[in-house]
C-alpha cells in the first residue's frame, strides 16, 4: 500500500513539474508599424517619452536625435536599399517601439506622432525598467497639480515668469513643479526644455562642461495663452548636485527670442516634499 502512494505522490509531483514547464515563456508576436524613408527627406518620429536607445537593423538607416528634444527621432536613408528592414526604439519609461523601414524615393509621410494608446506596445514593456509604470507616473503628476504651490525660484523674461512652484519626492525620482505667468496679451510656446549640469564658473581658455539630465517623465510643452498661467511638470531620477556645479533648467520659445533659465540648488532639493 506505501508502495503505490508513494508511486501516486510521485506521478503527481511529476505532472505538476511539468504542468509548470509547459507555461513558463511563451513568444508571442507584435505588430509593427510600417515607415517609408528616403535619402532626400528627413522623417520625423515624436515620442511620448525620452529616448534610450535605438537599434537599426542595417547600416544603409541613419537615425539620430534632435540635440535639444529628447523625445524626437530624425530618420533617413543613406543610400537607397532594396530589401525592408527593422527599427527599433526603446524610450524612458521602458517600451519598445518595432517599426518595418523600406525605402522609398518619396516618401508620402515624413512626420510622425506615436500614440500611446495603441494597445500593441502594452506588450512590450520591461517590467523591471522602472519601479513605476505610466499610469502609476500620471497618477503621481495629477497629485502633485492638485497641491498648492510653494515658491523655490522664480525668473522674469520679455513678460514671462518662470516659477519652481514645487519639489517632490517618490520612488526615488524628483519631481519639478513649474508654473509659466504670461503677463502680455501674445500666446508664448515652448519650443524645447532641457535640465542639465553644468560649472558654475568657467576658467580662463576653457569651456563649460555641461551634461544632459535624462528625464523619467515630462509633460507636454505648453503653451501659455496670453494673460494665462500654466503648470509643467517634469521628473528626473533622485541626485545631488556636486560642488562646483549647478542644475538649470532652461526654456526656450518657438519663433521668439524669449529664453528663460533658472538655477535649482541643492538646499532646493533637500526640501522635496516626500508624496
Amino acid at each position: 500500500m506505501k508502495d503505490i502512494i508513494s508511486t501516486l505522490v510521485f506521478l503527481i509531483i511529476s505532472a505538476l513539474g511539468f504542468a509548470q514547464v509547459g507555461t513558463v515563456g511563451t513568444l508571442q508576436p507584435i505588430n509593427t508599424h510600417h515607415i517609408e524613408i528616403g535619402d532626400r527627406a528627413t522623417t520625423v518620429i515624436i515620442f511620448p517619452w525620452a529616448i534610450k536607445d535605438v537599434d537599426r537593423g542595417i547600416k544603409e538607416i541613419a537615425a539620430f536625435k534632435s540635440p535639444n528634444v529628447e523625445n524626437i527621432l530624425r530618420v533617413k536613408a543613406k543610400q537607397p536599399f532594396t530589401t525592408s528592414s527593422n527599427l527599433h526604439v526603446i524610450t524612458s519609461d521602458g517600451i519598445v517601439y518595432p517599426f518595418t523601414i523600406s525605402y522609398k524615393e518619396t516618401p508620402a509621410n515624413t512626420t510622425y506622432n506615436v500614440n500611446l494608446t495603441d494597445s500593441s506596445y502594452s506588450l512590450l514593456r520591461f517590467q523591471n525598467a522602472s519601479s513605476f509604470n505610466n499610469r502609476e507616473i500620471r497618477s503621481i503628476v495629477q497629485q502633485i497639480k492638485n497641491r498648492g504651490t510653494r515658491m523655490h525660484r522664480r525668473i522674469i523674461n520679455g513678460c514671462i515668469k518662470l516659477s519652481i512652484s514645487g519639489i517632490f519626492l517618490k520612488d526615488n525620482s524628483i519631481y519639478l513643479k513649474t508654473e509659466f505667468q504670461n503677463r502680455t496679451l501674445v500666446p508664448f510656446e515652448v519650443d524645447w526644455a532641457k535640465l542639465y549640469i553644468t560649472d558654475k564658473k568657467q576658467a580662463k581658455n576653457t569651456s563649460k562642461q555641461s551634461s544632459t539630465i535624462d528625464l523619467v517623465y515630462k509633460d507636454d510643452l505648453p503653451v501659455v495663452t496670453g494673460k494665462g498661467i500654466d503648470t509643467w511638470i517634469v521628473a528626473f531620477k533622485q541626485r545631488s548636485i556636486p560642488r562646483g556645479r549647478k542644475l538649470i533648467l532652461e526654456v526656450q520659445e518657438k519663433n521668439g527670442g524669449r529664453n528663460l533659465i533658472i538655477e535649482i540648488r541643492n538646499k532646493d532639493l533637500y526640501k522635496a516634499i516626500k508624496l
